[in-house]
């Protein structure tokens, strides 16, 4: 029940506090390092854990300072860069990196299903921005009903929902197996046209080629972003669009790409295993072009809302 607790906290505040520090005046830092990150997870939860003022005050002027050091001028594209970015993860997380086991959420599956929204929260101002997110990148990628949406790392559903809402035919995936079964159990109660799957970001593949596939607060966990993001260019059909909305875009740690380090994404490392990523709009543009879609940027003067990218595959 605890860890529930957490988990269903985490979504809501995780851009808030993101954009908090990045907007914050700087301050007298205090050092976080390697042999700390155990008493860092524990200090946290005795004070309320993420969200909770007490915590978030404890959180507002740490710095980590990572054990190895990362070359940031070689390529971002290289297996070596790469390598070093995966060495940072085993060293915030305490071990390799195992997607099957480290990217799982613990939910009440009856609750989420009966709730009015597929993450149970109550608060609208939050849902909000949420919906702006999806609202917009959609009307951005020009959706058009009865379109055929893939939704990647489906989480809990709202993605899927607010899509199908909107006249799309939604195909969900996600690497968890509950979130499949939250997502089918809410559709079958909504009338919904979604159909979720268990599947990974490297493992799944449509039957036929589809008109959108989105990434909603999911892509920034995947290792090798270029190579899931080529994967999934070409389940489009010509024409297609892949969206992207809710990731975070910075370069306030890595000029291209790299484990984000704010006290938030450092809990979640260490205490869950999820793998927290981050990319400057350059390198995710670069990487969309990589793939062979022709990108744009629709920026948003809400840093909370953050930009949509839509990546066009051409005719």
């Amino acid at each position: 029940m605890v860890l529930q607790t957490v988990v269903d906290k985490l979504r809501p505040i995780k851009r808030k506090i993101y954009h908090l520090i990045a907007r914050r005046p700087k301050t007298a830092q205090h050092s976080l390092r390697r042999d700390g990150l155990d008493e860092f997870v524990a200090h946290s939860d005795r004070l309320g854990g993420p969200g909770l003022p007490a915590c978030e005050a404890y959180w507002r002027d740490i710095k980590y300072h990572p054990s190895i050091t990362i070359n940031k001028h070689l390529d971002p594209f290289s297996a070596e860069y790469a390598g070093a970015q995966m060495a940072l993860y085993e060293e915030l997380s305490g071990h390799p990196y195992r997607y099957e086991e480290d990217e799982q959420t613990a939910l009440d599956i009856d609750g989420h299903v009966a709730a009015i929204n597929p993450y149970n929260h109550p608060d609208p101002a939050v849902m909000g921005v949420h919906l702006q997110r999806l609202a917009r990148a959609l009307s951005c990628a020009k959706a058009a009903r009865d379109e055929v949406l893939l939704d990647m790392g489906c989480g809990w559903g709202l993605s899927s929902e607010v899509a199908a809402y909107m006249g799309l035919q939604v195909i969900g995936v996600d690497i968890n197996r509950k979130f499949v079964e939250l997502v089918n159990r809410r559709a079958a109660r909504t009338g919904y046209p979604i159909a979720a799957t268990h599947g990974s970001f490297d493992g799944f593949a449509p039957e036929r080629p589809v008109d959108l596939v989105l990434f909603y607060e999911c892509l920034h966990h995947a290792v090798d972003p270029l190579a899931i993001v080529s994967r999934y260019a070409r389940a489009l059909r010509p024409g297609g669009r892949m969206v992207l909305a809710g990731e975070p875009v910075n370069d306030m740690w890595w000029p291209h790409w790299g484990l984000r380090l704010d006290p938030l994404s450092i809990y979640c490392i260490r205490k869950f295993g999820w793998f927290e990523s981050g990319w400057s709009r350059h390198h995710i543009v670069e990487v969309m072009r990589r793939a062979g879609l022709v990108p744009t940027v629709h920026h948003h003067a809400d840093p909370a809302v953050g930009p949509a990218i839509i990546g066009e595959k051409p005719l």
